[in-house]
């Protein structure tokens, strides 16, 4: 699979990263990274850039 997949800015691609975040094992610790890192870029278990931000993980400055 392409590392790219994970990180389009596209929200359709963003989307389609997501659904295999479904199916992944790691699903519930992939998320917390890109929570704890407020990771402004990329899909992160499941959660997209602005999915991140609405639950309230504001990236560093």
């Amino acid at each position: 699979m392409d590392a790219e997949l994970w990180f389009t800015q596209d929200p359709s691609g963003q989307r389609y990263a997501a659904s295999w975040c479904s199916v992944c094992p790691l699903l519930v610790e992939c998320r917390a990274l890109g929570r704890t890192f407020h990771s402004s870029h990329g899909v992160w278990g499941g959660e997209s850039p602005s999915q991140r931000r609405h639950v309230g993980c504001a990236p560093l400055q």
